[in-house]
């Protein structure tokens, strides 16, 4: 992972905190888990952040569960189709990011994985 890739990946990180995003960690047998909070911790060989109570969790074993668009809910397409363009900018970026999409190419990049197991399902 590159530094230009980690900033990317800390950045979603940080920018889906207020929409109770779900991360798999490659390790945890509780998958998947709401990231609560992010610390970053400097560590010489990996970059790690502090996931709710677990700290020094090295980046490369962290991934967001995200979204494709395919994925949409017959609501959510209703509304893209029809409001999303009269929002401002930031107001769809929002808008995606509320409802986990990935907006930044994680998934492709295999900086994320796709949400096939339904983790939001119950919270949307």
């Amino acid at each position: 992972m590159t530094d230009s890739d980690r900033k990317r990946v800390i950045k979603e990180l940080c920018d889906r905190l207020p929409y109770r995003s779900k991360i798999y960690i490659s390790w945890d047998i509780e998958n998947p888990r709401e990231v609560k909070g992010l610390e970053y911790i400097h560590n010489p060989k990996d970059m790690c952040v502090k996931i709710g109570n677990q700290s020094g969790i090295p980046l490369k074993h962290i991934k967001l569960y995200l979204r494709k668009q395919s994925s949409m809910t017959p609501e959510e397409l209703s509304f893209y189709n029809n409001e999303y363009n009269q929002l401002s900018e930031d107001e769809q970026k929002e808008w995606m990011k509320s409802h986990h999409f990935d907006t930044s190419n994680l998934i492709e990049d295999g900086f994320a994985l796709e949400d096939t197991i339904g983790v939001y399902q119950s919270a949307e």
